[in-house]
This record gives structure tokens, C-alpha cells and sequence, in this order.
């Protein structure tokens, strides 16, 4: 659940920031976008042919924004599924005037599966995602055999998924999943990694971080 209180008004000087593509899982049958899977042109839309990552579920930005500033040099794709935050997010991006920063309004399994070419993905970012605890709501998880799958494809040969989470269950959950998917490898390498201010918290607090690294062979 989105706990974020506060309104939002998406400044015109930030709309740019958001990619043109909305909801897919809303749309009305016969929307062209449910009828064309129309493959992204990341040089393009970014200006730039630079290696390309993505965050899956950036929330209030609190990775996504320092990650963007400290390494102008990666083109980041920001996907997130609650319309407020992508608002919010596009205001930071204008307001840091970060150019290497798309962010999209959706199902980010859905807009990976249909607009993501495949292999273009250096590392695709999942951080402190909703556990759904309540044994009713796992299927809502955003890892499941389906996302492996849709990471898989995108992501480049030598290409990683990360997730960290401070959820022991949710953890060991994860690691069922990518053991009962089979096709990645386990890795150690977190890539440009930048812990955000409520991470550091968290870790001085002493609660435990639980991370696990993925490569694509």
C-alpha cells in the first residue's frame, strides 16, 4: 500500500520526463497500445546511447534520484505502477534537471514484456518492494516465475537483477523463485550502488538487509 500523503502537482516543466505510455492493464480493448507491442527506442528517447538501467517500483525516488545524479553517465528508465509517485518523481527529475531520467506510468512486468527490447538492459533495479504478507495477497508480489522470465529477456548476456528487501519471507521467498526459474546466475556484484538515506537508517538501527544479485549467462 502507498503511504505517501502529501499532493502532488506534476509541474508542465516536468511532464516531458514521463514517457508517453499510461496503465496498459486500464485500457480499453482496442486501445492501439494493447494491439501493437511497439519496441522502445532507448537512444532516442534518451538522446544518448548510453548503457541503459532500470528501477522497477521507484516510489518516492529515494534510490532512483541519488543514483541518477552521482552517474550521469547511465540512462535510467524509472517504472512505477502508482500515478502520484510517478508525478512526484518528474518534478525531482526536472527540479535536478537530470536528462539521463525517463520515467513511466505502469505495470512494469507488462511495459518490460512489450516495449523493453530484448537484451538492451544492463540491470534492472528492485529495491524494498511491497511484501504482501498476508498469504491472500502473495500473488500481488512483483517477483513471481513471470518476472524472472520478462528480466531475462530484457536484460543483456553478463546482465543483472538485483533485489534487496528487509523482509526475512519475502527473501526467502525470492530465492525459491529464482531456484525453481533455473536460468540465472547468482552474483556478488551490486554494480554503481548508492544505499539510500533510509537504508543507511535502517542498517544503523541494526536490522538486516537481505540481497541477492542475479546474472543472466
Amino acid at each position: 500500500m502507498n503511504r505517501y500523503k502529501k499532493k502532488v502537482v506534476l509541474k508542465e516543466e516536468a511532464r516531458p520526463f514521463i514517457l508517453p505510455f499510461d496503465r496498459p492493464d486500464r485500457k480499453k480493448p482496442g486501445d492501439p497500445l494493447l494491439e501493437e507491442k511497439r519496441s522502445l527506442d532507448v537512444a532516442r528517447v534518451f538522446g544518448s546511447a548510453n548503457p541503459v538501467e532500470i528501477e522497477v517500483g521507484f516510489g518516492t525516488g529515494r534510490f532512483l534520484i541519488p543514483y541518477a545524479q552521482k552517474y550521469p553517465g547511465l540512462n535510467l528508465l524509472g517504472l512505477e505502477i502508482t500515478r502520484k509517485m510517478v508525478e512526484h518523481v518528474a518534478n525531482q527529475v526536472h527540479e535536478n534537471s537530470l536528462s539521463n531520467v525517463r520515467i513511466v506510468h505502469c505495470d512494469a512486468r507488462i511495459f518490460m514484456q512489450d516495449h523493453v527490447p530484448e537484451g538492451s538492459v544492463e540491470r534492472v533495479h528492485v529495491y524494498f518492494p511491497d511484501p504482501w504478507v498476508k498469504k491472500r495477497h502473495i500473488k500481488r508480489r512483483i517477483i513471481n516465475q513471470d518476472f524472472l522470465s520478462t528480466a531475462l529477456h530484457v536484460l543483456k548476456s553478463g546482465g543483472r537483477l538485483n533485489l534487496f528487501t528487509d523482509h526475512k519471507d519475502y527473501f526467502d521467498y525470492f530465492v525459491e523463485e529464482k531456484e525453481l526459474f533455473g536460468k540465472f546466475l547468482n552474483d556478488v556484484d551490486p554494480g554503481f550502488y548508492t544505499p539510500t538515506a533510509y537504508e543507511t537508517k535502517w542498517v544503523k538501527q541494526g536490522r538486516t538487509i537481505y540481497r541477492a544479485i542475479l546474472r543472466k549467462p
